[in-house]
């Protein structure tokens, strides 16, 4: 029996790795196709790195909340330090990712932190039933390779976080989990 859960365990963790590389390279793959060159040029230009920097930016992405309260967009967040954290599929209950994340969130929320947290797992029953446990806003998305928020804001891998500062100019375009607490730090001492 325990080396039945070993091989299932093994098999499940390569199988995910696999699963994510491959949907990185079709994200990446959909967005270089979907841009023209000068689009393209235009979107990795230097200094081109706000809310509206990329090709049709002004219009907001609205998301399903998985609490059912509405669509929210990063937009209404302005205000607030905005962590945009873009997954995959549902993380495990005890994920260290998810771990680390509450407790900077628990620590800098009453200081302007918000966590805007997006799934696009292939079962959305799945994200929802995580997701009822989080205090930050977290929604779905079902349009994987046609994504216009991997669109917008240029998500070339996932799992993938970025930082926005209180007026909604994104800072980071890719944050890791190891430089997360201080980068929040930082801005939230601004």
């Amino acid at each position: 029996m325990f080396e039945s859960l070993r091989y299932h365990r093994r098999h499940n963790n390569i199988y995910d790795v696999i699963t994510r590389i491959i949907t990185s390279l079709i994200v990446a793959g959909c967005l270089l196709a979907s841009c023209s060159d000068k689009k393209r040029d235009a979107a990795v230009a230097p200094g081109n790195n706000g809310f509206f920097s990329s090709t049709d930016s002004t219009e907001e992405v609205e998301l399903p909340s998985v609490n059912g309260t509405g669509e929210v967009s990063v937009e209404q967040l302005q205000g607030s330090v905005v962590i945009m954290d873009v997954l995959y599929s549902t993380p495990p209950m005890g994920d260290s990712r998810m771990q680390t994340l509450r407790r900077i969130y628990d620590k800098y929320h009453d200081r302007g932190l918000e966590i805007y947290q997006v799934c696009m797992d292939t079962i959305p029953e799945r994200w929802a039933q995580m997701a009822k446990t989080l205090p930050w806003v977290a929604v779905y998305d079902d349009n994987t390779l046609q994504s216009r928020l991997l669109a917008k804001y240029k998500v070339m891998t996932i799992p993938s976080m970025q930082l926005f500062n209180r007026e909604g100019k994104r800072i980071s375009k890719s944050v890791t989990i190891k430089t997360l607490e201080k980068t929040v730090e930082d801005e939230l001492a601004k």
